[in-house]
């Protein structure tokens, strides 16, 4: 029989040569870790026997049989006169486009003492314009796209955008200008001010490893090497408007670009649309890239102190290019190293923690196995013990490759059957590969590397002679007193930022949409036993998604049992601790080799359990989910392992300032005794949760009637109904209990405001909420486009102050109630006026809503074009059906929408206004160093309740 020591943590043992031998073989299969507080439950578990099902797992109709996935990536790959790399890939499943234009520069590129040039560019072109007072690219983008982004890296910069159909040649031609960008379309003020907003970036994403990680780079790589240098850092402080220049002359080329165009159009209009953009673009660069040298790695060991909590191991290996021959060998191997160290994590109480990552850039990078431990003398043992269980990776573990590669096709099937980030991964293989067969490469390599292979590549990669390890021992200094250095400001910014201009009669009439969502076909369907069953088929999708949604979540959990209902979805695990007979050992040997994703997601209105994973094999991803379901159980762990979780999750006592601002904001939106005002779960909660418990929530709550069994994707539909009524037909159909009810919020009487003291934050949060009192079904339209609003009036921080990286507006919602935030991060030195600024926005629109009519109408446009957007994929159309079942709302809820958005007016976004930004049910909590708090509210002429460090929010 199988030991536990030949498991792979998220998936079944195989080993056929067992299965022969034995008539009846022994499974097993480790719960995968889960980090957080609801692990505690095992605690009082283990000390008792967990629930075991009796009967036998049913199969119904299936039978273990090859079946072939045929895939044909449909992908036009061009190279124009000027040199610019193009890809058109179609996909009529979307009403949207995608623009995507990769430049090979990248951090790599940055001159000496300016790390963080290239990262400033990427900034600064998007704020030309095609004339003086005119719109900037990123105003036109705004105007134009519903998404647009950008991101900078070692290795590239690449720029983003999406949108309905209509606006493609527009995306191209904005991205055709910011090719031909010259000095002179780039205004002193505007440079001044998109400098400072990346400084701000910079410090609001400063981490406190961040010194370690340059250390550890400049060991690796040398300190003048490309990779040592930071994507963003303080030195652009000192960047000239010349140097900007000179680098966008040097690197902004065609030659040195690949534009990749996605979505719903015709090929040959999408030619003629790209030659009509960039046939004038012909200047050329002729600057080689930066060469990069590998890292040596000589079996040396390199010794370190930083400010981190626990002494920690970084074992470095080499890895191959992104898109090399043994890439494929590589990701295997990656992800059983990982495995087998989260095992390790759980056996050895002295190790905290394990992770498995890559660092350096795709051009050069390096595999990297970390483990930290609570004792720093026992370090060295722990490079030990990871070189030992590299080791079994090629002596003892070979039956995971199989698991591993089929874990690794289901995950590159789903990159790739989804529109959203289509542009990326296609710009990855003009840029790394020399291939023009994309995915369809990848895939063939996945099937065709085999055990000698992975075996080979893991022997000679996880080499102690071809590694380094770094030693990391604590400075006594607590990690988080490390602060990020904000240079001195160089002017203050009072800039207009430009709108769409539009006329004030539009708000006065209903909108005409220009587009249509995508029609899909979802059938649905009732069983006898009451489960609804709506069916999605996608013939082209090379994934299927499932999902059973069952209408309770956390609000079904009892007042005395707070974590019940995700203890419940979270531990509940396939019963393999238990003999089989050989047939049905055999059908599991071939499941768990299909490479089956399993998740479950446990929300306050439902617990979703769902399954995933290749076309080919649709009806074997939906028995997983339904062996799942039929036959879990709620299994015993070790112990000590539990013990260990425990300490880690609940003996850390540092005081969380975020967490501390949290909490008093949702005590005073919606009263101190209200469910929403109460901190999680706590230790002492969960270990009162027994497993009968956990069995009686499942066998109330985890019913046919009242469920929702969701499918989209690549699957017969007609086979599909029959396995669905063969599988769950057979539940009973006994009446669900009545859905869980919430007591209504009882917001403090305000405005309020609390000022929270945390000396080791970089800049000042600040969060503005309200409680809403509008409907959110009921008055969506009107809530979607007051949302707009204010996001657009909220700019003024960011584009007009340069005060911020943003600042963001959300609608939060539960069967409680619900909030309207306004949160952003702002500079100290300027917290003050962007407060007062962000205040008067939103009393702007609160007063005189109805009396904004250009305001309304660019908003509304937006909020429609938003609604309409339709993105493509299998999991995406499963995401909508979700989102149906668990509110409660008819199939057609989003075309409703669409045509509630156009028909709205001015006066119902006034009374959305009026009822969701009440100034007696306001909430300002502003989170930052003390001078900078006082500061901020010096400026505007407010007094807060203060939170001291260590002081609870109530």
């Amino acid at each position: 029989m199988f030991s536990s020591e030949q498991q792979l943590s998220e998936g079944l043992a195989e080993d056929y040569a067992a299965a022969e031998r034995y008539p009846t073989v022994l499974l097993m299969m480790r719960v995968p870790s889960i980090r957080c507080v609801w692990v505690l439950a095992l605690l009082c578990l283990s000390a008792c026997t967990g629930f075991r099902a009796t009967r036998e797992p049913y199969f119904g109709k299936l039978k273990p049989e090859q079946r072939d996935l045929n895939l044909d990536h449909g992908i036009v790959l061009m190279r124009a006169q000027n040199g610019l790399r193009i890809a058109l890939m179609q996909d009529t499943r979307t009403n949207l486009v995608g623009v995507d234009v990769r430049y090979l520069v990248g951090a790599a590129e940055d001159p000496p003492g300016r790390a963080g040039l290239a990262h400033l560019v990427e900034h600064l072109l998007f704020t030309v314009r095609a004339e003086a007072d005119g719109p900037t690219i990123a105003d036109e983008l705004s105007d134009a796209a519903l998404y647009h982004n950008a991101w900078t890296n070692s290795d590239e910069t690449h720029y983003t955008a999406k949108a309905l159909a209509d606006q493609l040649p527009k995306l191209l031609a904005l991205e055709a200008r910011r090719m031909q960008v010259t000095c002179d379309r780039i205004d002193e003020a505007m440079f001044e001010r998109e400098r400072d907003i990346v400084l701000a970036e910079d410090a609001e994403r400063h981490a406190h490893h961040e010194p370690l990680h340059d250390e550890l780079m400049a060991t690796l790589w040398g300190k003048k090497h490309p990779y040592a240098r930071r994507v963003s850092s303080p030195e652009i402080a000192q960047a000239t408007r010349e140097e900007v220049c000179a680098f966008i002359a040097a690197h902004y080329a065609p030659n040195r670009a690949i534009l990749a165009v996605t979505g719903n159009f015709r090929t040959h209009q999408a030619i003629t649309a790209v030659r009509a953009a960039f046939s004038g673009v012909t200047h050329s660069s002729t600057v080689a890239r930066t060469p990069l040298e590998s890292a040596h790695l000589m079996g040396e060991t390199s010794m370190h102190t930083a400010d981190v909590d626990e002494a920690t191991a970084f074992i470095f290996f080499s890895a191959p290019p992104w898109g090399a021959s043994e890439s494929t060998q590589h990701a295997i191997v990656k992800a059983m190293l990982g495995s087998e160290l989260r095992a390790l994590d759980e056996r050895e109480e002295w190790i905290t923690n394990t992770q498995v990552t890559q660092f350096g850039g795709l051009r050069a990078p390096l595999l990297t196995a970390v483990v930290s431990v609570s004792d720093p003398s026992r370090l060295q043992e722990a490079v030990d013990t990871v070189f030992t269980a590299a080791s079994k990776l090629v002596n003892e573990r070979k039956h995971m490759i199989e698991f591993a590669r089929a874990q690794l096709r289901t995950s590159l099937v789903s990159t790739y059957d989804a529109f959203d980030g289509a542009g990326s991964w296609i710009a990855d293989f003009p840029q790394y590969t020399s291939h023009n067969e994309f995915f369809v490469e990848e895939l063939a390599a996945v099937d065709r590397t085999t055990i000698i292979d992975v075996a080979m590549y893991a022997s000679t990669t996880l080499n102690r002679a071809r590694s380094h390890v770094a030693l990391v021992r604590p400075s006594g200094k607590q990690a988080l007193t490390t602060r990020a250095e904000v240079p001195t400001r160089r002017r203050e910014h009072d800039l207009q930022p430009w709108r769409t201009p539009v006329a004030a009669s539009e708000a006065s009439r209903p909108l005409d949409p220009r587009a249509s969502r995508v029609a899909s076909t979802v059938e649905e369907l009732v069983l006898r036993n009451g489960l609804r069953v709506l069916l999605a088929p996608d013939p082209t999708s090379p994934l299927v998604d499932a999902r059973l949604v069952f209408p309770y979540g956390s609000a079904a959990n009892p007042v005395d049992r707070p974590g019940l209902a995700e203890l419940t979805g979270r531990l509940l695990a396939n019963d393999t601790q238990r003999l089989y007979r050989r047939a049905h050992s055999e059908r599991m040997i071939f499941a768990s080799q299909l490479g089956t994703q399993l998740d479950v997601n446990v929300g306050e209105r439902a617990t979703v359990f769902t399954a995933r994973g290749t076309k080919t094999y649709a009806d074997w991803h939906l028995w997983r989910l339904f062996w799942l379901l039929d036959a879990g159980i709620f299994p015993d762990d070790h112990v000590a392992e539990l013990r260990r979780i425990a300490r880690e999750s609940h003996a850390d006592g540092s005081d969380d300032a975020a967490a501390r601002g949290s909490e008093a904001l949702r005590v005073r939106l919606f009263g101190a005794g209200h469910p929403y005002a109460q901190p999680g779960p706590g230790a002492a909660d969960i270990l009162k949760i027994s497993v009968a418990e956990l069995e009686a929530f499942r066998e109330s709550y985890y019913r046919a009637n009242g469920a929702t069994l969701i499918l989209s994707g690549g699957f017969d539909p007609a086979v599909m109904r029959e396995t669905i009524e063969d599988f769950f037909g057979r539940w009973d159909g006994e009446a669900p209990p009545p859905p869980p009810m919430m007591p209504p919020g009882r917001p403090a009487k305000g405005p309020s405001w609390v000022a929270v003291v945390d000396e080791e934050a970089t800049q000042v949060g600040v969060t503005i909420g309200f409680t809403t009192a509008s409907d959110p079904i009921r008055d969506v339209a009107a809530r979607q486009v007051l949302r707009t609003m204010l996001e657009d009036r909220v700019r003024v921080v960011r584009e007009g102050l340069g005060a911020s990286y943003g600042v963001s507006v959300d609608y939060l919602g539960g069967i409680g109630g619900g909030a309207l935030l306004v949160t952003g991060d702002l500079e100290a030195d300027r917290s003050g006026k962007a407060l007062v600024a962000l205040i008067g926005e939103l009393e702007a629109v609160r007063t005189r809503a109805s009396a904004l009519p250009e305001d309304f109408a660019r908003a509304r446009r937006r909020a429609l074009s938003r609604a309409l957007a339709d993105s493509a994929g299998a999991t995406v159309l499963a995401d909508e059906l979700e989102t149906v079942s668990v509110m409660s709302l008819p199939l057609s809820f989003f075309d409703a929408q669409v045509a509630a958005i156009s028909a709205t007016t001015p006066e119902a976004v006034a009374a959305a206004a009026s009822a969701d930004l009440a100034q007696a049910r306001m909430v300002v909590v502003i989170r930052g160093p003390r001078n900078a708090v006082n500061a901020t509210l010096a400026a505007a002429g407010q007094k807060a309740e203060l939170i001291e460090q260590g002081v609870a929010a109530r």
